[in-house]
């Protein structure tokens, strides 16, 4: 979300004297650019465990391969397939406001040793912004023909309706992309952000990249809802049914590989720019519960912000309801986290244990 765009919405929801009037004119800005985001088969997990891989090394490419072979590999990817790549290009920040190219351009390859039929790089921009001028900007475009991957914009193709039936928050449904019915496998490659409204995006925000603007105009209206019934609103602190709807869009996508991109990480300021730090690792895993939960934890540790700091990993909003879902791991149990190269990594085992 620009940040004019950013500072009008928050003015709207911060407003003591905000009204339902105020609401219903609020909810016909239609070019706000609220979220970022977006997945469409509902599936089980393919390892028994969720295993997560945790990898630095000496470059980018080092990294990716590693946390990849340590969390199971793409051995899910058979001859022929087609799989869909869905960074997180929200707008055309560079990298760490999008996912970093380097990390498209090397998990093209990595996918590619498969031998796929194809090779899709796919999301949608910020309800007002043009998704090809964007990924252009963020150079995830580029990227992705270095590579020779296909680019497909949200633009390009129709959306369905999809009505998962826990997606209780959803009563009408939700519109996802066609391009999902193209493709055997989707990776998920987030980001680590703070988010002013959200708290913080990761793997099951990125996915609001999927869903149709009409969709993505209900993240809106349930916002401005919250306020208008007396609810504080205030930066960083997830407005609680926005934070329900965004897990339940994973019912609605089978996501083979979640890789989240934590060469760097913004941890103040908003999802597009801000203070960043380096952790300089790659997270992956089959469990995309498992992978927000690590990123999470991570975020704990390198000092993001306060409400981060202040809520255990499993107490955040989005991961609770993710849990009541059955969409990944359902306690630090649960979570086998392999690494290499991390010597922090025994106490982001132990943020996530507490």
């Amino acid at each position: 979300m620009a940040g004019k765009e950013r500072n009008l919405l928050y003015s709207l929801l911060a407003d003591k004297n905000f009204s339902r009037r105020t609401f219903l004119k609020g909810a016909s800005l239609t070019y706000l650019g609220l979220m970022a985001g977006d997945n469409i088969f509902a599936g089980e997990l393919s390892l028994p465990q969720s295993i997560v891989g945790v990898a630095r090394g000496a470059s980018v490419k080092e990294s990716l391969r590693k946390a990849i072979e340590l969390s199971g590999g793409l051995d899910f990817i058979k001859p022929g397939d087609r799989v869909l790549l869905k960074p997180n290009n929200n707008a055309s920040t560079p990298w760490p406001g999008s996912t970093n190219p380097e990390v498209v351009f090397e998990m093209v390859q990595l996918v590619r040793e498969k031998d796929p039929s194809r090779i899709i790089v796919s999301d949608r921009s910020t309800m007002a912004l043009d998704t090809l001028k964007c990924m252009k900007g963020s150079k995830i475009y580029d990227a992705a023909m270095d590579a020779k991957a296909e680019v497909i914009t949200g633009e390009q193709r129709p959306y369905k309706k999809v009505k998962p039936a826990l997606a209780v928050t959803w009563p009408e449904g939700f519109s996802v992309s066609g391009v999902l019915d193209e493709v055997d496998h989707v990776i998920n490659i987030p980001q680590p952000k703070v988010h002013w409204i959200t708290g913080y995006t990761m793997g099951f925000k990125n996915y609001v990249g999927l869903i149709d603007v009409p969709d993505r105009m209900k993240f809106l209206h349930k916002g401005l809802e919250w306020k208008t019934v007396g609810n504080d609103v205030k930066p960083y602190q997830p407005i609680e049914p926005i934070s329900k709807m965004i897990p339940e869009i994973s019912l609605a996508v089978k996501t083979s590989l979640t890789v989240m991109d934590a060469t760097k990480s913004i941890v103040e300021g908003n999802s597009s720019e801000g203070e960043t730090k380096n952790p300089g690792i790659i997270i992956a895993s089959r469990d995309q519960l498992a992978v927000d939960v690590t990123g999470l934890a991570l975020m704990k540790y390198i000092g993001a912000t306060k409400f981060i700091q202040d809520t255990p990993v499993w107490e955040q909003l989005q991961i609770k309801r993710a849990v009541e879902l059955g969409l990944g791991a359902k306690d630090a149990s649960m979570i086998d986290i392999r690494a290499s190269g991390v010597d922090e990594i025994d106490s982001i085992r132990k943020i996530i244990l507490s």
